[in-house]
């Protein structure tokens, strides 16, 4: 794989590296999501790899000098497309189709970018996780609210209970 070769070679040579932005993105199974990345500046992508480090590097998407290359993990294989093709605004976040529960994990990108050396730290780390349904993020959180409920009890029967108290001593002081 020439363009990790070439990209590895690169940030060897680079520059201090550019600062990481981390994301936790939950996906709904079966459904697509956006992996956003955005480069710091506008200057022309020359090579962009997006990989997965677990188990191992697995590569996801690779693009250099305008073409996409074929050289990646078969769980990827026409289910990964740049957001926006041309890349405006420094936009290479990435749109994985139809996520499964081998999705989850940690996906990186890297990028080179003409009159810029710097591709040794990946700009954008993304920790993903799945769901299966928008359902279960309603059941999760109701099971949550059910498990503290006799706490909220005990609370709101204690507060009852100095309401009254307090309003008792108040009569009896009017009195």
């Amino acid at each position: 794989s020439t363009g990790r070769f070439i990209l590895l070679v690169c940030s060897v040579l680079s520059m201090p590296p550019t600062r990481q932005r981390q994301k936790n993105i939950t996906a709904i199974l079966g459904q697509n999501i956006v992996l956003p990345c955005r480069a710091a500046d506008s200057k022309p992508v020359i090579v962009l790899d997006w990989t997965r480090s677990n188990p191992g590097l697995q590569g996801v998407f690779l693009f250099r000098d305008n073409t996409d290359f074929d050289n990646q993990h078969e769980q990827f294989k026409n289910r990964v497309e740049l957001q926006d093709r041309q890349m405006k605004n420094g936009d290479v976040s990435l749109v994985l189709k139809n996520v499964t529960a081998a999705d989850r994990g940690t996906y990186k990108c890297r990028i080179i970018q003409r009159g810029i050396v710097s591709a040794a730290t990946p700009i954008c780390i993304i920790n993903l996780d799945f769901i299966k349904s928008r359902k279960s993020i309603v059941s999760d959180c109701l099971d949550q609210s059910f498990q503290q409920f006799p706490l909220l009890f005990t609370l709101l029967l204690n507060s009852f209970l100095e309401f009254v108290n307090t309003m008792r001593l108040i009569a009896i002081n009017r009195d």
